[in-house]
């Protein structure tokens, strides 16, 4: 059995509430590492409950003093407003980027299989299967990758060229 808590929950809870939900200030009140207020927020769920309401708080918080900025006419709090706010109405950071193929259509995609390619790979993996140690039955050849649409692969023959 472990060694009893330093704490109750309802401490850390009021810890805190006191300081908005923040870590480090909160384990500065207590006295303790950051790392046993973040083991009791993992540990309790009314002790993590809290965190998330005091997450939602200090949220509300900013989100209510970033409105009296811009009550203020302050041109940072209205751009940061914007962008997070008003994306509908092409305010952001993000910008959308649409690839298309020839004249607007779709993207041409086509795959090409060499089977003689393929069949060779078979054969060298029956090979490999049967025969003595890997760098000896692949000629000294590895690893034993299929072969590839390009006609690159480690597994195909030299001057091999599909």
């Amino acid at each position: 059995m472990g060694r009893p808590e330093k704490f109750q929950p309802h401490e850390v809870i009021a810890a805190l509430r006191d300081n908005y939900g923040l870590v480090y200030e909160t384990a500065q009140q207590l006295r303790c590492d950051p790392h046993t207020v973040r083991r009791y927020i993992r540990t309790y769920a009314s002790v993590r409950a809290e965190a998330k309401e005091q997450d939602a708080r200090l949220a509300d918080l900013g989100e209510k003093t970033l409105i009296e900025c811009v009550l203020e006419r302050q041109p940072w709090a209205v751009a940061t407003l914007l962008k997070a706010k008003a994306t509908d109405r092409g305010y952001g950071d993000k910008t959308r980027h649409e690839i298309t193929g020839a004249d607007g259509g779709p993207i041409r995609h086509e795959h090409r299989i060499d089977l003689a390619a393929y069949r060779e790979y078979f054969q060298r993996l029956d090979a490999a299967r049967d025969g003595p140690a890997l760098p000896d039955r692949l000629g000294g050849a590895e690893p034993l990758d299929p072969p590839h649409a390009d006609g690159h692969a480690s597994a195909l023959p030299d001057g091999y060229d599909p």
